[in-house]
């Protein structure tokens, strides 16, 4: 895999959603519950920090913990949880609290092999590297106007017979640039090569914190609840 540091402090506009990606490849070809899939899982959890993701970083902070991030490691990712908690609910102290409890638990164990690491230095630097969460807009198509007689349509068609066994749509009214007139579920998808580790295998909606398939690592889902 390509250079970590090259993931954290790269200056490309698009470094973000590429390092985000390149974070669920590992994930999704981790073993599965090994060390090695909690270590991917706490790295796309930084990149979904810097990123503002904050409610995505919490996601992968608690999978890491659930799959055994290294003790030693664990002071790093709880001040990190900490942090998504303050700017997810800045008037709330209480998840905020416990997660900086846990950082200085787990503490020790860091200072084994890092005894220069000032706890309280690092918060405040995060600290101030902390932003409002990103407004993440989704596309949602909407038919404003339902058609009495065309499932999925919109009042703006119809159907007219030209005889007994042709007929065609025509436009009941003027359409607006960019109104949708008709909307289909489809009855199977399946994301492509380019997008396939940025978009859910079951419902195709783009996520920036996947969860792979067990059984096949080019298989990934938007959440539990898709997998």
């Amino acid at each position: 895999m390509e250079n970590k540091k090259e993931y954290t402090t790269a200056k490309d506009k698009d470094y973000l959603r590429k390092s985000i990606e390149a974070y669920t490849k590992s994930i999704a070809f981790a073993p599965v519950e090994s060390k090695e899939l909690s270590l991917a899982y706490a790295n796309r959890s930084a990149v979904l920090f810097r990123a503002r993701l904050y409610e995505d970083c919490l996601l992968d902070i608690e999978r890491s913990l659930k799959r055994g991030y290294p003790d030693k490691l664990k002071t790093k990712l709880f001040l990190r949880q900490s942090l998504c908690f303050k700017a997810l609910k800045p008037s709330s102290e209480l998840e905020t609290g416990i997660s900086k409890a846990n950082a200085i638990q787990w503490l020790s164990y860091l200072k084994k092999y890092n005894r220069t690491y000032d706890i309280t230095d690092k918060y405040s630097k995060m600290m101030n590297e902390l932003n409002e969460p990103r407004e993440i807009i989704k596309f949602i198509p909407e038919i404003k106007n339902d058609n009495a007689i065309i499932v999925g349509a919109s009042d703006a068609i119809e159907l007219k017979k030209t005889n007994e066994n042709h007929q065609h749509i025509v436009a009941t009214r003027d359409i607006k640039s960019g109104e949708f007139i008709y909307i289909s579920e489809p009855f199977a998808t399946t994301p492509g090569d380019k997008i396939r580790f940025t978009n859910c295998w079951h419902c195709c909606r783009q996520t920036w914190a996947a969860v792979p398939c067990d059984n096949c690592p080019n298989v990934i889902y938007c959440s539990d609840r898709c997998h």
